[in-house]
């Protein structure tokens, strides 16, 4: 636990008073490791404060998202300091002098404006992660060659046109990697996303210490032998490449657990994959994968498994037996059916089958008591199983209200396919918040979905209701409700109850007046009544003074009430194509 030490004196003869509000000595404290540490992160400081220059006891100084554009050479002072973090500032270049501080192992100076590093940068032999991404670096010095307890090196985002020896760097016009970074056999993490590799050097197998490599985002075409002998690897990114196949010698890789190939051209996995049991998370979305093979079974300990974006027309029952597995994406394959043993999958916490051609949903799937996302927007489901209320835990959202998105939710988005009805069961979701049907075949709204309470927003845009029942006032919670391209022609009364309401969409039905009582929405932020039949603009709607938005476009309204002015918050009032010829001037 961090300690604060205001009255700590660490300068020399330093007669700065303690009690001034902007003394830099009363920042300082010590850490749960006992290090004296400073933070002035994001203090929009344009330099560094001269005073923290006469505290030699200093460990940690920590200087980031600030303005500063120099480092003076008094830095040098600072012989104890362990960790310095100058990032996100606007340094164009570093003093040799700091590289005079042999004490320190963290170096953290991404986010600048720097062009070069200093090649007293080898003097740092101690220096255990250093960090220079998105900079302006075009090449490294040799003497980073020396920094051999090196266990972190990170060089992202620079512009690197050329490399000297040993060097590294991220995107940037760097098509292989030099031999010499080989030479660095502590480092445990080597990001290369970024750039435009297309080889590696055989030396990589030499890196026998590595547990994270990073090559997101190159132009590799195939997978370099080498990296299939780091077998202490853990975490290993090949997304963002033109992978086409992938070497079988991966089966090397026996402790790997993430494994990231989204965004390939990979068209079939070797059975060897399958061999990779510790593997935690398989990420192949965005490839040409057109079918899995049974061994899928053998990744027990799989918990998420991406293959969005494929053209999987089947899978493998084994899928099944991925008793571990909590994500499973299937978005947009060729799928036709799930397989009938998903009940198995007794951990799963999301779903996401949307945009395949599914035409049911397995009835087992609804004992699945970890589900909390189900994403099936794009199919052609015309009813849902009566188990379905056996998902206590779904909440169910969608694309919802000018495109809000929902992805903090526990969410079911059954947007896009045929329901024409829900079962009754239904009214046991009681904790649903959050329900979407939009464009779907609906013709009346379930009795049971009165019955869910603590619903606050619900979507049936583009079905077909021509009206909703009394019941529907018990939404007490609702806060947004969509009813836009339905079959309204009055509105709705039990609607004038909901005085949570902030937001109404009623557009596209034959609505052509509203009812007194809807001076009881006082929250109501936005009334969209667009394409509907209202001859004129209805006084009641000038009771609503939070209104903000309002729209009445395309109506075939010929006067607006005076009373508009009323409406002191609006910023928005749409009355296009309609037939009024004068508006009120006051």
């Amino acid at each position: 636990m961090a300690t604060q030490v205001r009255l700590i004196s660490m300068s020399r003869g330093s007669s700065t008073s303690l009690d001034q509000p902007d003394d830099i000595q009363a920042e300082v404290y010590v850490s749960g490791s006992g290090k004296f540490c400073l933070s002035l992160h994001g203090r929009e400081l344009t330099e560094i404060p001269p005073d923290i220059f006469n505290m030699d006891e200093l460990n940690c100084l920590f200087l980031g998202n600030n303005g500063i554009s120099h480092v003076p050479r008094d830095i040098r002072r600072l012989n104890k300091v362990q960790v310095l973090a100058i990032q996100d500032n606007q340094l164009t270049s570093l003093p040799p002098t700091m590289f005079h501080l042999e004490a320190m192992k963290v170096l953290e100076v991404s986010g600048n404006q720097l062009t070069e590093l200093p090649g007293d940068i080898g003097n740092l032999k101690q220096l255990n992660q250093l960090y220079a991404n998105r900079n302006s670096l075009s090449s490294l010095p040799d003497e980073v060659c020396s920094l051999q307890q090196l266990e972190v090196l990170g060089l992202n985002d620079n512009l690197f046109p050329s490399l000297s020896p040993c060097s590294y760097a991220n995107r940037n016009n760097l098509s292989s990697l030099p031999d010499e970074v080989c030479s660095l056999q502590q480092l445990e993490v080597l990001g290369l996303n970024d750039n435009e590799i297309t080889s590696l050097p055989a030396g990589i197998r030499g890196l026998t210490k590595m547990k994270i490599l990073g090559l997101d985002n190159n132009r590799l075409e195939r997978v370099p032998k080498g990296i299939c002998e780091l077998d202490e690897l853990i975490k290993l990114g090949l997304s963002g490449n033109g992978l086409k196949h992938l070497p079988a010698e991966m089966e090397n890789l026996s402790n790997l657990r993430e494994l990231l190939l989204n965004d390939n051209e990979i068209q079939y996995l070797p059975v060897q994959l399958y061999w990779l049991e510790c593997l935690e998370e398989l990420a192949l979305s965005n490839n040409q994968l057109k079918s899995l093979s049974p061994q899928i079974g053998r990744l027990k300990e799989l918990r998420i498994l991406g293959l969005n974006s494929n053209h999987l027309e089947v899978l493998p029952d084994e899928i099944c037996e991925l008793s571990c597995l909590e994500t499973l994406g299937l978005d947009s394959n060729r799928l036709k059916a799930l397989p009938e043993h998903m009940a198995s999958l007794v951990n799963l916490k999301e779903l996401y089958i949307g945009n395949n051609s599914i035409e049911y949903i397995p009835d087992d799937i609804c004992i699945l008591t970890e589900l909390q996302i189900v994403a099936m927007t794009g199919n052609k489901i015309d009813s849902l199983p009566v188990e379905i209320a056996n998902l206590k835990r779904v909440l169910l959202c969608y694309r919802l209200l000018n495109s809000v998105t929902c992805s903090v939710f526990q969410i079911v988005a059954m947007t896009g396919n045929k329901i024409d009805s829900l079962p009754v069961e239904i009214a046991n979701l009681k904790r649903v918040q959050q329900f979407g049907l939009n464009h779907n075949q609906m013709d009346h709204l379930p009795l049971g979905m009165c019955s869910m309470y603590d619903l606050q927003l619900l979507s049936l845009e583009g079905n077909r209701i021509p009206e909703l029942p009394s019941e529907f006032s018990n939404l007490v919670h609702i806060k947004q409700l969509e009813l836009s391209s339905n079959s309204l022609e009055d509105f709705p009364d039990c609607l004038c109850v909901l005085v949570q309401l902030e937001y109404l969409g009623m557009n596209n039905n034959q609505v052509d007046q509203v009812p007194a009582e809807i001076s009881h929405l006082r929250k109501l932020r936005v009334f969209l009544l667009n394409g509907n039949q209202f001859r004129d603009l209805p006084k009641e709607i000038c009771t609503l003074r939070k209104l903000e938005r309002l729209g009445l476009s395309r109506n075939l309204i010929t006067k607006v009430a005076v009373e508009v002015k009323k409406l002191d918050n609006l910023t928005e009032l749409s009355l296009n194509h309609n037939q009024f010829t004068d508006f009120p001037t006051q």
